[in-house]
């Protein structure tokens, strides 16, 4: 499975053809509509894992800003690549995708709080790239109390620098850390 770059014009849609269960939005310029043949609908942006309930046969992207759009998508058909872990765990699609070139992987769990935790140390100089999921909405910076952004889904972080994880309550972050 291999991205797929699409501009998608100003103020108008693109359609992208084949039987899809899920995209991940691996970069986006702007948030963006898709809208299935089933009628499903969702607004996806960049980091976004989203997973249909039926397998659509086209989808239409639909931009309503007036500014290009270009997004880079995974897109994974009913039997391709999903890892599941429980029926609670969020799905990644085809791990080897994301990090072919990986020599292993490191798998951690954390609980965040109001005070803010270390979830990626700045410290591992051989991290290609990390996977982190929220069991709910989480505000990521780079540093602790810094500027930052707010997660409710699946994160695909290439940096290899520090990030900091707070939550208005406790909430588990699982990180899969990709290594050289």
């Amino acid at each position: 499975m291999r991205p797929r770059k699409i501009t998608i014009p100003a103020n108008s849609e693109t359609q992208l053809r084949g039987n899809t269960k899920r995209i991940v939005v691996r970069s986006a310029e702007y948030e963006f509509k898709a809208v299935t043949d089933k009628e499903e609908e969702a607004v996806l942006r960049r980091g976004d894992n989203f997973r249909f309930e039926f397998v659509a046969g086209f989808i239409r992207l639909i931009n309503e800003t007036n500014t290009d759009n270009v997004v880079v998508l995974m897109v994974a058909s009913s039997d391709e690549g999903d890892l599941t872990a429980t029926a609670d765990s969020t799905e990644i699609v085809n791990v080897d995708e994301f990090n072919a070139a990986a020599g292993g992987c490191d798998i951690r769990s954390y609980t965040v709080g109001p005070s803010g935790l270390e979830i990626l140390s700045g410290a591992v100089t051989n991290r290609r790239t990390a996977i982190i999921s929220p069991a709910g909405p989480i505000r990521i910076a780079t540093t602790q109390g810094g500027t930052s952004f707010t997660v409710a889904g699946v994160l695909n972080h290439e940096a290899s620098g520090s990030l900091w994880a707070s939550a208005d309550s406790d909430t588990v972050v699982e990180i899969l850390e990709y290594l050289n």
